[in-house]
Order: structure tokens, then sequence, then C-alpha cells
């Protein structure tokens, strides 16, 4: 595990290290900004550019290192596993698999269990304190915003493999952007501003994870402080209107 984690933080430092100096060949328009800053915070976590579509400049070299990561992280090694994995990120995802786990504790009255009673039932039951506190953290993200409550998740996700498709060479710019602008006006249907996607996604992450989002050393907490310190940036790419026209610019 540590030998993997060390080999992808080495294939993200080639890549920011290779996207430093890198320009736009055009002017980046409000909807394909739009498209980036919904994955912003990976972006950010990874050092690229948040105006280049997948974060980082197209070369042969990001082109390996993006197409080492797909396979690594998602099991893409060609078109046909990246058509695969998008349908699936947007077709079911982690959401589905979220909705039948809360699915699972409702039917045998944990989710009935006030948080307290939930996280002693889970210690009794083997948990650490840090997996007591994820239960816990997801029962109560499931009584507040229901079966939906990660599904920003998924779909900023599915814009983010979208733009590692075109710098990896699985999709031409068009079609990445293409596939893009139906995922954005589908995610931007389902909120009302950045504040409440990006709350999903994070809830989705935390899920993911399955850590203590309270526990400042945890991935979650850093992930939320990367949001955090974008907002209250000079350039904050949230400023950027949630209810911007949509339109294809390509």
């Amino acid at each position: 595990m540590k030998k993997r984690v060390w080999l992808t933080g080495l294939i993200l430092s080639l890549l920011a290290f290779a996207a430093v100096g890198c320009e736009q060949p055009t002017p980046v328009s409000d909807t394909v900004k739009w498209i980036n800053t919904t994955y912003a915070l990976l972006t950010e976590a990874n050092h690229g550019d948040r105006d280049l579509i997948g974060g980082f400049k197209k070369t042969e070299l990001n082109e390996e290192q993006v197409k080492a990561l797909l396979s690594e992280w998602w099991g893409v090694s060609d078109r046909a596993t990246a058509d695969e994995n998008l349908d699936w990120l947007l077709t079911e995802g982690h959401r589905m698999v979220f909705q039948e786990d809360m699915a699972n504790l409702e039917e045998i009255g944990l989710v009935d269990l006030s948080s307290e009673e939930l996280r002693s039932a889970a210690e009794n039951s083997g948990y650490t304190e840090e997996e007591a506190a994820w239960l816990v953290a997801m029962v109560e993200l499931y009584r507040d915003k229901g079966g939906h409550a990660i599904d920003a998740w998924d779909y900023c996700r599915a814009l983010q493999v979208l733009g590692y498709y075109y710098v990896a060479g699985y999709y031409t710019e068009e079609e990445t952007l293409d596939a893009s602008l139906e995922v954005a006006k589908t995610l931007q249907g389902m909120y009302g501003s950045w504040d409440e996607c990006m709350e999903s996604y994070l809830a989705g992450y935390q899920y993911w994870q399955e850590d203590d989002g309270q526990d400042p050393d945890s991935a979650t907490a850093a992930r939320r402080k990367i949001y955090e310190d974008l907002q209250s940036s000079d350039e904050n790419p949230y400023e950027l209107d949630w209810n911007t026209s949509l339109v294809k610019t390509w």
C-alpha cells in the first residue's frame, strides 16, 4: 500500500511539473470553467491547472502518466473500459452502494437508534473509534439528506474522469466536452449552489474514505480544507455563478 501511494504521489508530482507554464490555446469559456470547477478540489490537490481540461496539459508525458492513474485507480485501460467506467458512475456509482448500505441498516433498526446508541453498538461489535465515528456520520447524513446524499460525488467524478480521458487520449477534446456538457447540465439541475454540490461531494468522499471527518488529520478533513482555502482565495473558482448558462462553446 505504501509503495502504491508513493508511486501515485510521484506520478502526480510529474504531472504537476509538466503543467507549469501551460497555456490554454484559446480563452476558457464559462461553460468549460464550470465543468472544470466541479472537480477543482482534486485538481488543486494534485497541483494541476484549473483552466485545463482534466487539470493537466495534454502532452506525451502526461498522457502516459494519466493512463497509469486511470489504470491503477479506475481499471481503465482503453476506450471500452473508459466507456464502461463512465456508465457505471452515471448509472450506479457509490451512491447506489450507499443506498443499499443504509437500507440494510434501516432494515435491522440501526437507523432508528440515537447517534450515541449507534456508536456504542458499533464499538461493542468490534468497530474502532474511527470506524464507529464514520458509521454514525453516514447514518446522520442519511437521516438528514436521504438516499441521494452523496450523488454529487459520482457526478463530479464522472466529469473528472472525462477530463482524464482527454489527457490520456481515450477521448478527443470534443468528445470529452460534449459528454461533460450533458453531465454538467444534469448536475446543475440537482443542486442550487456550489456549496450544496460540494457538500454532497465531500459527503461521498468521506463515505469512500471511511474515516472520521471530524479528525483534523483525516483525508476528509484535508479535502474539506482545500475547499475552504479555494473559497477564501483571490482566485476562488466558486465565484462563477452556479446557474451559469451551460452551452457548447467549442
